[in-house]
């Protein structure tokens, strides 16, 4: 199931970010954690707010005395806040029941104080303007830039183990990490047959310029569900364009573009290509 837009900016709670916060530092309740992994499970929103907040802890961390140096001379310390990991702060547990559809209201001085979120947004700042690069991974040239295809939410089955590694297979994608993504989804698909996460395998690998294992993973796809078929051709297509098969290639891209598939644009662009 796939949520709109709109549904995302309705399922934010008030104390979404505090929520976020406690579920990064492991301060929420086994019950707690568990009705938020499936809420993750079914929100690209909600999702993306944890990856985020991941990301940017992590390059905090990893660059904290750069970032320390550069806001000294401002009499601004973030050594509290580069250390939230270990030090686990002690948040108010939160009941999520019925809050994930109230409109969003959250500020990081609401959780740290005013100069810790100053300090927060700062370093967020530095980072992006040093170029680090935290937030989209850099994704290999190809016949063209091609966006990798939206990841469509699955239901929960039941089974704790697979969706748990699913989860966290989603999240990298979601992050353009696309090696540890496709670890994920590898573990995943050796635990159950799926056909959509075979297509976001191919993408990892394909992503990732392992032409060969991403034509392996698109074996797996079957022809069951449409846009998953049509979004594993066109991909099919991309691989045999990279391996020099050209005629084999346009066959495909003919296909996609005579049945107005949803790639039927990107598949005639290509066609011109070839020409």
């Amino acid at each position: 199931m796939t949520h709109s837009s709109d549904h995302h900016s309705e399922c934010c709670a008030p104390e979404l970010g505090a929520l976020l916060m406690q579920f990064e530092l492991g301060t929420l309740s086994p019950e707690q954690r568990s009705a938020f992994e499936k809420h993750l499970m079914d929100c690209d929103f909600c999702l993306h707010e944890a990856a985020q907040m991941r990301q940017l802890a992590d390059s905090l961390r990893a660059n904290r005395q750069e970032i320390v140096s550069a806001f000294a001379s401002e009499g601004i310390s973030i050594n509290s806040l580069l250390e939230l990991e270990t030090n686990k702060p002690k948040l108010k547990p939160l009941d999520i029941r019925g809050e994930l559809s109230k409109p969003r209201l959250f500020s990081w001085e609401s959780l740290f104080g005013p100069k810790a979120a100053l300090a927060f947004a700062a370093a967020a700042a530095f980072l992006l303007v040093i170029g680090l690069g935290i937030f989209r991974g850099d994704r290999p040239a190809a016949i063209g830039e091609y966006e990798p295809p939206a990841w469509y939410g699955w239901q929960s089955r039941g089974q704790e183990a697979p969706d748990s590694i699913l989860l966290r297979a989603r999240e990298y994608y979601v992050r353009q990490d696309f090696e540890a993504s496709a670890r994920d989804l590898s573990a995943y698909l050796s635990l159950r047959e799926d056909a959509q996460a075979a297509l976001y395998l191919a993408v990892c690998y394909y992503q990732t310029k392992k032409f060969d294992l991403a034509a392996k993973a698109l074996g797996r796809v079957d022809s069951t569900n449409r846009i998953v078929f049509e979004e594993a051709e066109f991909y099919r297509a991309l691989i045999l364009l990279q391996q020099g098969e050209q005629k084999s290639a346009a066959k495909i891209l003919e296909t996609l573009v005579s049945t107005q598939s949803a790639r039927a644009d990107e598949a005639r662009d290509l066609m011109k290509r070839l020409e």
